[in-house]
């Protein structure tokens, strides 16, 4: 699994929660990751060919075309399948977002 750096975060999201490196690590520990590291500052395919995965699997948010990738891994000489998760569940806190909003409903900081 490759984790987003925080200055990616920063760009696309918010303000990191969560450091980088412990967000490695807590998802180190998830039965289904074989392998988590962070991202790369550079281009994003960057990571893949150093990992070589079999899978990449996108989340439903990740603006990304698939064929477009198709297109970049072939020219890179990868042959690397693609999948896309359909939904997130959708449960209580099942986000950063609704973590803080939740944090600050209960003002536990206060």
């Amino acid at each position: 699994m490759i984790v987003a750096r925080d200055s990616t975060v920063k760009k696309k999201k918010r303000i990191p929660i969560i450091p980088e490196e412990q967000r490695v690590e807590m998802l180190k520990y998830l039965k289904p990751v074989d392998i988590a590291i962070l991202g790369t500052e550079g281009h994003f395919l960057d990571i893949i060919e150093k990992i070589l995965p079999d899978v990449i699997v996108l989340g439903p948010d990740q603006n990304f075309d698939e064929k477009e990738l198709e297109k970049e891994l072939e020219k890179r000489g990868l042959k690397i399948e693609i999948k896309r998760i359909g939904e997130y569940k959708n449960c209580p806190l099942h986000s950063t977002r609704e973590i803080l909003k939740k944090i600050v409903e209960k003002r536990v900081f206060t």
